[in-house]
């Protein structure tokens, strides 16, 4: 975040603060595995009635290998 916040807390004022993180390079098998996603999207899309379902069902399995990729890859740093 590049602004900050202040918020009164207990009669003190709080200020956001920027939390250093470092981007790591992927392994090949964090690769694979977030592409391990779309046979498994298939496989169950074809169990789910057609429609919002099939699409809510698709979406939240890429949220989730999205989100599991970048947990992996993004690490905080001691600065």
């Amino acid at each position: 975040m590049s602004g900050k916040k202040r918020t009164p807390a207990h009669g003190q004022r709080a200020a956001w603060r920027e939390i250093p993180w470092e981007w790591r390079r992927p392994r090949p098998l964090e690769i694979t595995g977030l592409l391990t996603a779309v046979p498994l999207v298939a496989a169950v899309a074809g169990y789910v009635p057609e429609g919002p379902a099939t699409l809510s069902t698709a979406a939240a399995f890429t949220v989730n290998s999205v989100a599991t990729f970048v947990a992996r890859c993004v690490r905080r740093t001691r600065s």
